[in-house]
C-alpha cells in the first residue's frame, strides 16, 4: 500500500517522466514564466545544478536506509 509521502514523492516535479526526465523541467519553467531571457535561463541553470547533486544524494541515501534497515538507528 502506497504511504502518502510516497504518493507526495511520486507527484514531485522531480519525478523523470515524459518531457521532463530530458528538459530538467526547463519548459514547464518556460510555460510559468519562470525563464523569459538569457539572464532568466542562466539563474534556472545554475539552479538546477546547484539542487542536483544534493537531491541525488538524497535519493541514494534512501535507498542505501531502505536496502539496510538496520543501520538506520
Amino acid at each position: 500500500m502506497a504511504t502518502p509521502s510516497l504518493l507526495l514523492l511520486l507527484a514531485d516535479g522531480r519525478f523523470p517522466a515524459g518531457a521532463h526526465a530530458h528538459s530538467g523541467g526547463l519548459e514547464a519553467a518556460v510555460a510559468a514564466g519562470r525563464v523569459t531571457d538569457l539572464a532568466s535561463l542562466e539563474a534556472f541553470l545554475a539552479g538546477r545544478l546547484a539542487t542536483a547533486g544534493l537531491v541525488g544524494a538524497a535519493f541514494a541515501a534512501a535507498a542505501h536506509r531502505a536496502a539496510m534497515p538496520e543501520t538506520v538507528g
